[in-house]
C-alpha cells in the first residue's frame, strides 16, 4: 500500500520480506543508537547493537509467523529505506488465540508524519483478517504522542503499572492498553 505522509513524503506499507535483512539490520541498529542518546524513546530492550545473524533469526521468525497466520508484519518504507516496523503476535494458548500483542518502532525523523498511525491501522486490519480481534500493548506514560495515536486507533487504557521501568536514573510508569475489534466493528 502506498500513501502520502503528512509532510508530502510518499511511503509504502508492506510485510517484511526475506530481502529486507540488510535494511532491517540498519534500521534496528539506528534505533539502538538513538536509545543511547534519547532516554525519552518509548522502546524497551534494544540495549546493544544487533549482529546480522541475530536479525536473520528475527526476520525468519517473523516470516514464519506471517506464513502461519501467527504474526502480522507491517514495515514502512520511504524510498528503499525501512523507517518503521510494527507487528502483532498472536498469543499461543488455545484460550488466547483471539488475542495478540502489539509492538511498533519508527525512526526519528519519520515520527509525527502519520506513518505510525497508518501502520497501526493496517496492522489491526490484518490482525482481524487472521482472527486476532483483541490486541494489547504497553506504552511508557511519558509518551503522550504514542498514547494519542493508539487512542485514535481505538485502544483504551486498561491500567497502569507504577514505576515499571528505570531509565536514566528515573522511574517511569507503564500504561496497559487494549483494543477489542469486535466492539469497534459492530
Amino acid at each position: 500500500m502506498t500513501f502520502i505522509a503528512k509532510d508530502g513524503t510518499p511511503a509504502i506499507l508492506r510485510a517484511l520480506q526475506r530481502t529486507d535483512l540488510d535494511g532491517l539490520l540498519k534500521f534496528v541498529n539506528t534505533i539502538v543508537k538513538e536509545k543511547k542518546t534519547n532516554p525519552r524513546l518509548g522502546i524497551i530492550a534494544f540495549d546493544k547493537r544487533f549482529r546480522k545473524s541475530d536479525e536473520k533469526k528475527y526476520l525468519n521468525k517473523i516470516l514464519l509467523g506471517v506464513r502461519k497466520n501467527e504474526t502480522v508484519s507491517v514495515a514502512a518504507l520511504v524510498g528503499n529505506r525501512i523507517v518503521g516496523h510494527c507487528e502483532i503476535s498472536r498469543r499461543k494458548s488455545a484460550e488466547e488465540r483471539h488475542a495478540g500483542y502489539f509492538g511498533i518502532v519508527i525512526l526519528d525523523g519519520y515520527r509525527e508524519k502519520g506513518i505510525g498511525q497508518m501502520m497501526v491501522k493496517t496492522a489491526l486490519e490484518e490482525a482481524s483478517r487472521i482472527g486476532v480481534w483483541l490486541v494489547e500493548l504497553h506504552v511508557f506514560a511519558f509518551n503522550p504522542m504514542a498514547i494519542h495515536v493508539y487512542e485514535k486507533c481505538g485502544f483504551r487504557r486498561a491500567g497502569v503499572v507504577p514505576k515499571k521501568f528505570l531509565r536514566d536514573g528515573k522511574f517511569a510508569d507503564e500504561i496497559l492498553m487494549y483494543r477489542d475489534g469486535r466492539v469497534l466493528s459492530g
